[in-house]
C-alpha cells in the first residue's frame, strides 16, 4: 500500500512515527489520565498514523463547540496481509457519554469521506475508499462491577460502524491485532 498521498493531506506535525513498528498515541491534555498509549505490531512501510487533536476547524460542524462534538483523536491506516484497514481511534481518561463518543466518530467519519474525495478525484488514489474501518474507545479506566472480563453491551463483534464501537481498557502495550 502506497502511503505517500495520504501523507501529503495532512501537515507533517500530524503524522505520528512508527518506533520499532509501534505507535504512540499522546493525549495533549494536561488534565487527562490516559496521556499515552503504546500499539504494537505495525509495519512502517504500510501504515499512517496521524492525530487530529488540535486541528484547526475545517467546518462549524468539526469544531468542539459543534452538536456534532469536533473528531477522534487519532487515525491509523495499515494494511495487514492484504487487507487495508481505517481505524479510527478515541482516548478516554474513563468511560463517559457513549453518544459523545459516536458523534465524534461520525463527524471523523465524515471528515474521511471529504479525504476520499480528494484522493480520488485528484490523485487518482482509492486507498482510503477501500479500507475496512474500524471504531476503537481506548479507555484509561472501567471500575469492574465484578470479576468478570468486562465486556460493552453495545459491541456488535465487528466495530465497522460509529454506534458499535470497540471498548479496550488501557492497562499496557495492546496490538494492532486487538484494534482489528
Amino acid at each position: 500500500m502506497d502511503t505517500n498521498n495520504i501523507k501529503k493531506l495532512f501537515d507533517s506535525k500530524r503524522c505520528c512515527l512508527l518506533t520499532n513498528n509501534n505507535a504512540i498515541l499522546k493525549e495533549p491534555d494536561k488534565s487527562a489520565k490516559l496521556n499515552k498509549v503504546e500499539i504494537k505490531g505495525f509495519t512502517d512501510k504500510d501504515t499512517v498514523v496521524f492525530s487530529l487533536e488540535g486541528a484547526i476547524n475545517l467546518s462549524p460542524y468539526l469544531s468542539k463547540d459543534a452538536e456534532f462534538q469536533s473528531h477522534c483523536d487519532y487515525i491509523i491506516v495499515t494494511e495487514v496481509k492484504t487487507t487495508r484497514y481505517l481505524i479510527f481511534v478515541e482516548l478516554k481518561s474513563q468511560l463517559t457519554d457513549r453518544t459523545l463518543i459516536v458523534n465524534q466518530f461520525k463527524s471523523t467519519k465524515c471528515f474521511i469521506h471529504y479525504c476520499e474525495s480528494i484522493l480520488t478525484e485528484f490523485g487518482n488514489d482509492d486507498t482510503l475508499r477501500n479500507c475496512k474501518k474500524k471504531y476503537i474507545a481506548i479507555i484509561g479506566r472501567i471500575k469492574p462491577r465484578s470479576s468478570t472480563p468486562y465486556k460493552d453491551k453495545y459491541q456488535d463483534g465487528s466495530h465497522s460502524d460509529p454506534n458499535s464501537f470497540k471498548t479496550i481498557p488501557y492497562s499496557g502495550p495492546i496490538t494492532l491485532r486487538q484494534l482489528l
